[in-house]
């Protein structure tokens, strides 16, 4: 997915902006964001950022 959002981001700086492309630049960032973060809270321990 990081792989398509560079070929996305080049794809949109090499073509001047157009806007499909770069609302599509943009949707994608959301998707890999959301996959990062889902990994990482999916990886965490349970309870590790609680103290007693």
């Amino acid at each position: 997915m990081a792989n398509v959002q560079a070929v996305l981001g080049k794809s949109s700086l090499a073509y001047l902006m157009p806007v499909p492309l770069a609302a599509t630049h943009q949707a994608g960032s959301v998707g890999l964001l959301s996959a990062v973060f889902h990994v990482f809270l999916s990886l965490r321990r349970p309870g590790a950022g609680v103290r007693a």
